[in-house]
């Protein structure tokens, strides 16, 4: 098991910044993933760390070893990657022992080796056949296994999961997580998919443009959103954010008066209230038009308008009004969050 740094690390592409001046640390046994949209820059930093892309400035550390211009084939990490990439004229077993094979490790303990790892991730009953034989969950927990088999120090996810349909991934997802802690090996994974994020980080490193957007814990993160960004990106549904008004001090939004907040209205605001935070209630300030009700179950997503913002609620089934009704809305104070309407940032008032 290790530790992993990137300080400063940077990485261009003619004159596209992909990566800029990403800093973080990295426990030992620590699982981190990394999460933002297409083209956000994660993808380019996992493969800088893997060795698959130069670092065009800054420094990657293992341990105490810097890495940086380190072949791939001398980091000691182990990458499951988007498409599995799996030989597909070799069996099962032979795709999982394949770097082993390389190494001149002898067959006696290359099979061991294989098989003790096939039935931690309960394939042992595939080992004699071919890719063009599995499943889409099978290749995906053959790809894991083939990294398990070589003890490296780091684990490296590519969306491993991306292929998978929602069920399985939900399943997979969990697996993934409880053999990292069982095995304790340091992991570092990235996903597009924020519930991935939430449901299997140690800490997440949230991107956007390139740059780090924020980095803390689930929790974190859902309660304490640094800005905009992370706020709308974090939660299912994200947090609906809505314009405000301010006038002579005082500030105004979905209905609802803020009163007076004198000197600490610096620029324009903007409010985010989650989804979940929402009640309706007859006697409430603020009103709402219903235009789509879904039923996720025991739970329904209310969308609509309100104050000429769209707004969406997670409530009880029960609670749920009817498509078409003007409905009131209510949230816990404490529940209110404040933006900057001209950079997005967080702010405390």
């Amino acid at each position: 098991m290790s530790s992993v740094r990137f300080v400063d690390v940077r990485k261009t592409f003619d004159k596209v910044v992909a990566v800029q001046g990403l800093d973080l640390s990295i426990a030992d046994g620590e699982f981190v993933v990394f999460v933002g949209p297409s083209g956000c820059g994660k993808t380019t930093s996992l493969r800088m760390l893997a060795g698959l892309e130069e670092v065009s400035n800054g420094q990657i550390w293992l341990d105490d070893s810097d890495i940086t211009r380190l072949p791939a084939k001398e980091r000691d990490m182990a990458m499951v990657f988007q498409n599995y990439a799996l030989y597909p004229h070799m069996s099962v077993a032979e795709n999982i022992g394949f770097a082993l094979t390389l190494r001149g490790v002898p067959r006696g303990q290359i099979a061991e080796r294989v098989r003790k790892a096939a039935d931690m991730v309960q394939i042992g009953h595939l080992l004699d056949r071919r890719p063009r034989e599995l499943s889409g969950g099978q290749k995906q927990r053959v790809a894991v296994c083939r990294a398990i088999v070589r003890d490296p120090k780091v684990f490296l996810f590519d969306e491993p999961l991306s292929n998978l349909d929602p069920q399985l991934r939900t399943t997979a997802r969990g697996e993934i997580r409880a053999l990292q802690r069982r095995l304790g090996t340091t992991s570092v994974y990235v996903t597009h998919d924020q519930i991935e994020a939430m449901t299997m980080a140690d800490r997440i490193v949230v991107m956007a443009d390139g740059a780090v957007q924020q980095i803390g814990s689930p929790v974190d993160l859902y309660e304490n959103p640094a800005n905009t960004f992370v706020a709308a990106f974090i939660g299912a549904p994200p947090m609906n954010i809505a314009p405000m008004s301010a006038a002579d001090g005082a500030l105004r939004a979905l209905d609802r008066d803020f009163g007076r907040i004198g000197d600490r209205l610096a620029n324009a605001c903007k409010i985010g209230v989650r989804p979940e935070s929402i009640v309706f209630r007859d006697d409430a300030p603020s009103r709402m038009s219903v235009s789509q009700v879904e039923i996720i179950g025991a739970e329904c997503l209310v969308y609509g308008e309100a104050d000429g913002a769209s707004l969406v609620a997670r409530v009880e089934r029960a609670a749920a009004p009817r498509i078409g009704e003007r409905v009131g809305f209510d949230w816990p104070a404490d529940a209110t969050y404040f933006f900057d309407a001209v950079d997005g940032r967080r702010l405390h008032i």
